[in-house]
Formats: structure tokens, C-alpha cells, sequence
């Protein structure tokens, strides 16, 4: 893939959607904690497996970051910052952690059963409290962002 920086990767998707050339992004937005989590969460992203992601309530409060919206956009970037893609959120439901239903839950696409994501979701939520400095319930409230692909970089055929 040829290396194209965020900026110039905004600038084509706005170019190619017509878009004023001041129109803002929300944020980058990476998953993972390595270059290989980073690149299986592309992929599946880009195939339509994974449609939305989740988030600890309090960590946008202790990150003093506003609550994500309809509409915003984010560009996906791999583990060294590379575009791959712009999202587009089109829905935010914020519920507590043991009042997400399998409808939602799937759409993370980390597990074959509401059960077994619990299970993943209670791990790294645990994990995310200890790091951040919040307490983890099951009746925390999750903030539940879908989204869908609307630009892919031309050169990103594959990883």
C-alpha cells in the first residue's frame, strides 16, 4: 500500500464527496493493542463484519471527551497511523453493561453468544476501569456506537 498521511487521505475523501475542503473530522480511530489486532479489526470493519464498537460511559467522562453522535466521522487508521477507511456513525445507545441485548452486542462481532460476550466485554471492561480509574459493574452504562464505512482508501485492497 502506498504510504499516504491522514491529511491527504481526509482531503481525497472530501474531494470525492464533494464536501467543502474545512469540513472537520471527529477523530482518528484505531482498534487493538497490536499491529495484528489492529489488522484483523480493519479487516473486519472493511468486510461489513464489525458494525459498531462499545465504550465505557466513564471513560468518556474522565477523558473529558463529549459523548459520540449521529454523524460524526472518524477516519480508521491501522497500529502506524495508516487511513484505511472514513466511518460514519448512525446510531449511539448508551445502557448498562447487563441491559445490552444480543441485537447490539453482535454488531461488535467478538462472539458467537450474548453470554460469551459478556464474558470478553466484562474482561476488557475490567481491564479498561483498572487503567482509566473507574469501577466496573455490571450496571456501568456502555455506550454502543454504529457505524458504517462511507470512503475506503483506494490503495487499502488489503493488509
Amino acid at each position: 500500500m502506498k504510504k499516504i498521511s491522514v491529511e491527504e487521505f481526509w482531503k481525497n475523501y472530501l474531494k470525492s464527496a464533494g464536501k467543502d475542503q474545512s469540513t472537520g473530522y471527529t477523530s482518528e480511530l484505531s482498534f487493538g493493542d497490536d499491529d495484528e489486532s489492529s489488522s484483523l479489526n480493519i479487516l473486519e470493519i472493511l468486510s461489513g463484519k464489525r458494525t459498531a464498537f462499545s465504550s465505557s460511559y466513564y471513560a468518556f467522562e474522565i477523558d473529558r471527551e463529549p459523548l459520540p453522535k449521529k454523524g460524526n466521522l472518524y477516519i480508521l487508521t491501522d497500529w502506524l497511523d495508516n487511513p484505511y477507511a472514513v466511518l460514519e456513525t448512525k446510531d449511539v445507545t448508551t445502557l448498562p453493561f447487563n441491559m445490552v441485548p444480543w441485537s447490539l452486542a453482535q454488531k461488535e462481532n467478538e462472539a458467537e453468544s450474548l453470554d460469551e460476550w459478556k464474558d470478553v466485554k466484562a474482561e476488557f471492561f475490567e481491564y479498561d476501569a483498572e487503567v482509566m480509574g473507574y469501577n466496573f459493574s455490571p450496571e456501568m452504562p456502555v455506550v454502543f456506537e454504529e457505524f458504517t464505512v462511507i470512503y475506503r482508501n483506494p490503495e487499502a485492497c488489503g493488509l
